[in-house]
Order: C-alpha cells, then sequence, then structure tokens
C-alpha cells in the first residue's frame, strides 16, 4: 500500500499509462497540437531568416555603415580626437581636399592609365578589416577591385602613383607596393588607399610646395611675418591728407593718435617725444607688402615704423614671459645684431633678422636648463578664442640688465612669423626654420559602430555643424520591415496560441470526464486531491512536447527544402528560413506554457469530484 501511494512517482507512471492506453485520442491530440505549431515555426522562420539575412548584407556591406560628409570644412585635430572617443564610432581618419585626392595610376611596362581616388587609411579601419585587409604602410596601396582588374596587377606588384599641378605645371611620380586588393563586392569605385601621412604629401604637391620624402621639387612653405599693429614714431604730427593716405591700399582699417604716455605703455622704455601713430588691422595680420606699403607714404619723413603682433607669450622652465620686439633700438641691444634697426630698408632685407636669438634679463635666464649648443627650449603660446595655440621651439638665449624682468626681446621679423600662430599652427624642420603647417582637414572618412548608430551619429555631427550623408533609409526599412513582421507574428502567435489551448483544454477535459469513476476511486482510496493535478499535468505536458517535437522535425525539413529553392538568392553561410537554439528553446517554453494552463483548468475539474460517486456508481 506504501508502494501505491508514492503519490508523484506513480502520478506520472499512470499518466504516461493513459496515454499509451488511449493512443488512438493521444495521436490525435499530437498532430492537432503539431498542426497548429509548424506554420507558426515556418513564419518566424521565414521572418527571422530573412531578416537575419538583410541585417548580415548591411553588416557585411561597410558601405551602409559608413558618414559621408557633404561638403568639406576646416577640421581640426582636437575635433578628430573628440569623435574618437564617442562610442557610437567605430572609425575615423582625416582626408584631404577631394580635388587633391585624385592622381593618375599606372602599371610598369604597361600604358594603360587609371585615374583614381585616394583616400586615407589607417589602424582600424572597417572597410578594409571587414575583409581581413591590413591597412596599408608607407608607400603601400590597397587597391578596389576595379582598378587592379583593369590594370591587371595583384598583391605584391608594383604601381606608380603620378601627379602632377597646375602651378609650375610639373608632374611627380612615385612608386608603391599593391599590398592588397578588395574584393569585388567592397566597392564598384575606382578607390585606393594609402596612408594618410603620404596622402597629404599629393595634397602639399598640388598646393606647390616640396615634397622631399618623394623627391618631389616646389616651394618650402616657410612662415611668413605678419602684423597685427604698426606703431610710428614722427618728429612731427602728420597733416590730415597724409594721415589718410595710411589707410588707403595698406592693409590697416584704423589710425590713432597716441599721447606719449600711450606709447610708452606700448613700449616702456621709449622715452622720445615724437609723435606716435598706431594703425591697426581690421581682421587678418598684415604682412610686409602692407609694411612697404606706408613705408612708401612716409619716405621722407625720417619715420621709425616698430610693427607689433598679438600678445605672445613664451613658458620657459616654469615661467612666463611677455615676447616685445627688439627692432628699434639695434644700436641699444648689440647682441641682436640686427644693425640701425630703426632705418626702413631693414623691410627690404628681412632674412637677416631670422636667427633664432632672444635677449632675457640676467635674473631671469638664472637656473634654466641648456640644451646642446647653448640652446634653450620653450614654449610660445597665444589665445585663440576658446583654444590656445603653441609652438615648441628652440632659441639661443642673450642676456641684458637692459631687458624688463618678465620680457624677452626677439628680432623684429622672428616675432612676425611667430605672430602667425594665432591664424594658423606652425612647426619646425630640422634645421629649426619655421614652417606652415597643415590649418586641419577638409574632410573624413567615419563608420559608425553598428546599424542602430547610424541615424543618431549622423544628427549628432549636423549638430555640430558638420553636415552628412547616410544609408539610413535602407537601415530604417530593414528595421521597420522587422518590427511590422514582429508584430503579425504576435498576433499569429497569439491566435493559434488561443486555439492550442483551446485544443488541449478540451481534449485533458474530456479525458477528465472520462474517468471521472476511475479517479473517484483513487480519491476513495486516499490519494490526496492535490497530488491527483499531476495526471492532468503530466499528460498535458507530455502531448504538447512531442508534438512540438513534430512540428520542429516537420520544421526542419520543410526549412530545408525552403532554403534549396532559394539558393540561388542567398550567399554562403545565409538562410532563408532557420531557428536559433535560443527561438527553439522560446518556442518549447511557450508550448509548456500552454500544456500548463491546459492542465490547471483541467486538474480544477478534477478537483470537484466527489468520491461518493464511486460508491453511487457500484
Amino acid at each position: 500500500m506504501a508502494k501505491l501511494f508514492n503519490v508523484p512517482r506513480n502520478m506520472i507512471r499512470l499518466a504516461i499509462a493513459d496515454i499509451i492506453y488511449e493512443w488512438r485520442m493521444s495521436v490525435c491530440l499530437l498532430l492537432s497540437v503539431a498542426a497548429i505549431a509548424t506554420p507558426l515555426l515556418l513564419f518566424f522562420g521565414l521572418k527571422a531568416g530573412a531578416i537575419e539575412t538583410l541585417r548580415h548584407r548591411l553588416l557585411q556591406d561597410p558601405v551602409n555603415l559608413e558618414i559621408m560628409p557633404r561638403v568639406d570644412r576646416k577640421l581640426d585635430k582636437e575635433w578628430f580626437d573628440v569623435w574618437r572617443q564617442d562610442p557610437r564610432v567605430a572609425f575615423v581618419v582625416a582626408h584631404t581636399r577631394k580635388l587633391s585626392a585624385q592622381a593618375e595610376l599606372l602599371r610598369p611596362g604597361n600604358p594603360d592609365i587609371r585615374r583614381v581616388n585616394l583616400h586615407p587609411s589607417a589602424f582600424g579601419d572597417l572597410l578594409l578589416k571587414m575583409y581581413g585587409i591590413v591597412p596599408p604602410k608607407n608607400d603601400e596601396l590597397v587597391l578596389a577591385y576595379p582598378v587592379a582588374e583593369r590594370l591587371g596587377v595583384a598583391a605584391g606588384d608594383k604601381v606608380v602613383m603620378r601627379v602632377s599641378r597646375e602651378r609650375g605645371n610639373s608632374k611627380g611620380e612615385h612608386e608603391f607596393t599593391v599590398s592588397a586588393v578588395l574584393p569585388a563586392q567592397a566597392t564598384a569605385l575606382q578607390n585606393v588607399y594609402l596612408p594618410l601621412e603620404q596622402l597629404e604629401f599629393f595634397e602639399n604637391f598640388k598646393d606647390g610646395y616640396a615634397v622631399p620624402e618623394f623627391g618631389w621639387p616646389g616651394i618650402t612653405p616657410i612662415a611668413y611675418a605678419s602684423y597685427k599693429s604698426l606703431l610710428i614714431f614722427l618728429p612731427r604730427r602728420l597733416a590730415a591728407d597724409r594721415e589718410a593716405l595710411l589707410l588707403q591700399n595698406t592693409g590697416f582699417a584704423t589710425l590713432k593718435l597716441l599721447s606719449q604716455q600711450q606709447a610708452q605703455a606700448i613700449l616702456p622704455w621709449h622715452q622720445s617725444e615724437d609723435a606716435a601713430y598706431l594703425l591697426q588691422t581690421a581682421g587678418g595680420g598684415a604682412s610686409m607688402d602692407n609694411l612697404k606699403a606706408v613705408r612708401e607714404r612716409l619716405r621722407g619723413y625720417d619715420a621709425v615704423l616698430v610693427p607689433l603682433g598679438s600678445d605672445l607669450r613664451l613658458q620657459m622652465s616654469g615661467k612666463s614671459f611677455k615676447l616685445l620686439p627688439a627692432a628699434a633700438w639695434g644700436a641699444q641691444f648689440p647682441e641682436l645684431q640686427l644693425g640701425d634697426a630703426g632705418s626702413l630698408k631693414d623691410f627690404d632685407n628681412p632674412e637677416a633678422d631670422l636667427q633664432p636669438l632672444a635677449l632675457i634679463n640676467p635674473e631671469d635666464r638664472r637656473g634654466m636648463e641648456t640644451l646642446p649648443h647653448g640652446m634653450v627650449l620653450v614654449r610660445i603660446t597665444i589665445q585663440n578664442g576658446d583654444s590656445e595655440q603653441f609652438l615648441d621651439y628652440r632659441l639661443h638665449m642673450a642676456t641684458s640688465t637692459a631687458v624688463p624682468q618678465g620680457t624677452l626681446l626677439m628680432p623684429q621679423f622672428l616675432l612676425g612669423r611667430l605672430n602667425l600662430l594665432e591664424q594658423r599652427p606652425l612647426l619646425t624642420d630640422e634645421h629649426g626654420a619655421l614652417l606652415l603647417a597643415k590649418r586641419g582637414y577638409s574632410s573624413f572618412r567615419m563608420y559608425a559602430s553598428s546599424l542602430e548608430q547610424v541615424a543618431p551619429l549622423a544628427k549628432a555631427l549636423e549638430a555640430d555643424g558638420v553636415f552628412v550623408d547616410t544609408r539610413a533609409d535602407r537601415i530604417a526599412m530593414v528595421q521597420r520591415l522587422d518590427h511590422y513582421l514582429g508584430l503579425l507574428f504576435w498576433l499569429i502567435a497569439l491566435a493559434s496560441m488561443a486555439g492550442g489551448l483551446a485544443c488541449l483544454l478540451s481534449n485533458i477535459y474530456a479525458s477528465i470526464e472520462r474517468k471521472r469513476r476511475e479517479l473517484a476511486v483513487l480519491r476513495l482510496l486516499g490519494v490526496p486531491g492535490i497530488a491527483l493535478v499531476i495526471f492532468p499535468l503530466v499528460e498535458s505536458a507530455t502531448l504538447t512536447l512531442a508534438g512540438l517535437a513534430l512540428s520542429i522535425a516537420i520544421f526542419h525539413v520543410l526549412g530545408q527544402v525552403i532554403n534549396h529553392m532559394a539558393n540561388d538568392l542567398l550567399l554562403p553561410g545565409e538562410h532563408l528560413c532557420r531557428l536559433t537554439i535560443e527561438q527553439h528553446g522560446l518556442a518549447l517554453l511557450l508550448g509548456l506554457s500552454m500544456s500548463t494552463a491546459a492542465g490547471l483548468a483541467a486538474a480544477r475539474r478534477l478537483l470537484s469530484i466527489d468520491p461518493a460517486e464511486s460508491l453511487r456508481d457500484e
């Protein structure tokens, strides 16, 4: 008796035995579940497979993740540093002007020449990474398939890049090695990818500059002098018509007569009682040509011209110094070797005034670290709006007690070139010459980190004033399709689940009604009512899982047929109809939920059976 009422195990055995005994009814119920579940699984498999295929194709084509600038705009290094830290950006690299990024590509010994578009590449380039290609190094190229096919080259071959410029009507050639070729599906454009640094060489050459790295001739971008204002000392005040001439075609916008105190505030050690004028520009700085134009207006007036620059400061050994010119006092500071710097003839020979030399008070010089050849490393800074431009520079330091503490005197024309920091970055070559650095970049190559980030990233860039084009419309189409197919699936699924639940409930409920007498006897023998609940639950779950197993088997057979029929539309690794392991688990979980609901409903009827019914039947 104790064995008989090992309730849970015996109820499970009893339920299984009842399913086998009434096998015809069990088969009908199993087929009913399979008939309901199979179309639902097929629809879900088609939906998941088609959407996943479309999504895979979008992801496999990096063009869909690309953010393309609509127009060229000056972008500085800080702009790129900020966007590289944005998690929505997978890759970004600066780009040169579009017109400068075109060249001719040819294979040695082959007369065929291809006009190609040059694009920068760097570590992490998403386009190359998608196809397992390492970004090119210096003197290497990655070719798009149409270019390589037309020229008949492959990885490892040598090609020659030719670029021409209108200035000087000259051409430059350089040999590159093809490091890789992109597959045909990557791009249909005539594109070539190379390191950004070498792409800049092409832009510099087209701008007329020399490119010593490639042996291309041209001018050296030496920094030129630029001044914000011009201080003029005259023995007497000018007539009104002469004052007006100083503003006509000279590049200066305003003229102001200074008092002796105002002049001394600009140059504290100037003690002259001469008349002083201050000419100022409206926007950009005045060039040497502007200074010469003013000198011509003052010919015969014994004028002394002192060009003044921006508010440059010099930082050295933790100290800050104000930079001032020493142009009008060369005789007082012979260390600068300026000769008669107060005469106007010095404007005709500015090259004599470019030595990197500065004068400093001996007290300020004390304790400063000296580099080889007696030079000192300094940082020259200027505030430019919200940012600060700076240049690390090497100077020879001479001392003079005539220089006020906290001040450095520099040759006039060297200081004028340093004034350019307010307008554009500067750099120095190996000889210490001041050169013009690149102002910034005109464009960029950028890829979003995912399909979902394309539209938000485009909006963020446009809020930053950079207008872009994307393939967001294609991505949105797939997302909308996924959304509406998902809604349709759940509508059909809910209707099917309701039908399946009704089918299970009616069959299990009918089974309970047919076995009222037998179940009442079990109650009379002392089986607890709660234990009897296991009976309909096991029957419902077993039949439902068996039906789902059959429907999954049918689904896989039909899925293979569907994928085979659409084989010509699919790429390797793609499926039109498929379900993942997780989706299989979700189907089983929903089936168990339905069977549990049906079993509990039947169990409620079972618990209402009175054990005395079995006695009345007897």
